[in-house]
């Protein structure tokens, strides 16, 4: 499998639009005007069947590539002549975007790193560095907390109560209000704090309908947000009820 998945983004830098393209090969900035290429960076894995499906995230002049497969991320830095760039830092190890596309907020990227489900981990990266500053697969107090119901259903195992699915896994999200609507990969979603502080969870429910393989990121809009899985689309209202 020889395919990328990733969008391409249009993005100034320097004064200057590109056309941000991360193929099977790698990233490729072109003229939007023209169609020239300005430059070109080599990102991809040795593994044949893997895919670049996370897009490009472009912060003054940086941006920032990640993919699974033992690819990571690099961070590069385009020069003021538009046709050049340097490599700020890169990592093998730090954060393996497989199709969630990362999000920059005050110095930090925060991406769902890992290749497979039981991987899956939300991740907050320093942007400076690339260095992981917390990391969390969405359950923090130890499978030993956790059994399962007659039904397959997971239980808390002090109160006997059924409970969302604890794990992220290969999550997506989005940021609102300084915070991230996070949508797990077997339904549960979340509301989170934008903190590199560490891994804050206000909430979490089962959202309904909303079941493996839930891999499309939630869209916010105008106060509704809509969930997709593999055979279900749902819109939850979250407006403020109108007071009377």
């Amino acid at each position: 499998m020889v395919v990328s998945y990733s969008s391409p983004i249009a993005a100034t830098i320097h004064r200057e639009r590109h056309l941000l393209c991360l193929m099977r090969q790698g990233l490729v900035s072109l003229d939007p005007a023209t169609g020239k290429e300005r430059f070109h960076h080599w990102f991809m894995s040795r593994t044949h069947d893997s895919v670049n499906a996370a897009r490009p995230v472009v912060v003054d002049d940086t941006i920032l590539l990640s993919a699974a497969y033992r690819v990571g991320s690099a961070l590069l830095r385009v020069k003021p002549d538009g046709t050049s760039y340097e490599v700020v830092w890169e990592d093998r190890r730090n954060l393996h975007s497989h199709w969630t596309t990362p999000i920059y907020v005050d110095g930090h990227y925060y991406g769902f790193h890992g290749r497979h489900e039981q991987e899956g981990e939300l991740r907050c990266l320093n942007a400076k560095t690339g260095e992981v500053v917390w990391s969390t697969n969405g359950w923090e107090r130890g499978l030993d907390a956790l059994r399962r119901g007659p039904n397959n259903e997971i239980l808390d195992t002090a109160s006997g109560k059924q409970i969302p699915w604890p794990f992220y896994g290969r999550g997506s999200a989005i940021l609102a209000d300084g915070r991230f609507i996070v949508l797990a990969e077997r339904g549960t979603l979340a509301l989170v704090e934008a903190t590199a502080e560490g891994w804050r969870e206000i909430s979490r429910c089962s959202a309904s309908r909303m079941k493996y393989p839930a891999w499309t990121a939630p869209v916010l809009s105008r106060g509704l947000l809509y969930l997709r899985a593999e055979d279900a689309l749902v819109c939850l209202d979250l407006r403020s009820p109108k007071s009377e």
